[in-house]
């Protein structure tokens, strides 16, 4: 997957260095929402996003946009009533493929639809149980342990002033995405106890964000 994203985004930026290209640079606020945790008390708090985008016109009002897009997603669950408290982050680099609509060929309003796969890069998992009176607590890196590559459809729509940005984006991950991998075999809270692993990891939920930004070219 590694190699996979360095060739394409080779490919891309030797062919957006050309004419007829912009390059973006944003960032900003985002949560996840819905998901497999619906049946325990879990928030979801603001977390962030970074965009480096190209963009090449192919012909009239259609462009294409690629580069790559940093984000995280999180959730907190305090209430024990099913399974632990529970606290999970992680932050995910994708590698989007998008068309995009100027609309009346004016470059003040786009919209992009497109797709765009995403690998995790890291993820971290808290959890607590009580076991005999006592708070037994597990903190620990599971990026190792979790499945690494996703897909995603992407979805913005980016008003445009002068070299400035202001968009409005969401990702609709692919349903059925487990993330857990063999995370189970090497948790010391086991599956009756653990909120992550009941609920199958933190997957099937969406991305809805807020980002702003300049446009370098």
């Amino acid at each position: 997957m590694k190699r996979l994203i360095i060739i394409w985004l080779f490919v891309f930026v030797t062919g957006f260095a050309s004419a007829q290209s912009r390059i973006y640079i944003s960032g900003g606020i985002s949560t996840s929402l819905g998901g497999n945790l619906a049946t325990f008390d879990a928030t979801h708090p603001a977390a962030w996003s970074a965009d480096l985008e190209w963009q090449k016109k192919l012909a009239g009002s259609v462009s294409v946009v690629t580069g790559i897009s940093a984000f995280n997603v999180s959730y907190v669950n305090d209430s024990t009533t099913f399974g632990s408290v529970s606290k999970f982050n992680a932050i995910y680099v994708g590698v989007p493929l998008i068309a995009r609509w100027n609309f009346g060929n004016k470059n003040l309003f786009y919209m992009d639809l497109g797709f765009q796969p995403y690998y995790l890069v890291d993820a971290h998992l808290t959890e607590s149980v009580i076991r005999f009176g006592d708070v037994r607590t597990v903190d620990a890196d599971i990026t190792s342990y979790s499945t690494r590559l996703y897909a995603s459809i992407k979805f913005q729509q980016v008003f445009a002033f002068n070299r400035v940005i202001l968009a409005i984006y969401i990702v609709f991950p692919f349903a059925g995405q487990s993330p857990v991998g063999n995370l189970a075999d090497h948790w010391p809270i086991n599956l009756q106890n653990s909120t992550y692993l009941l609920s199958n990891g933190y997957s099937d939920f969406f991305i809805f964000g807020l980002k702003t930004g300049i446009r370098i070219k």
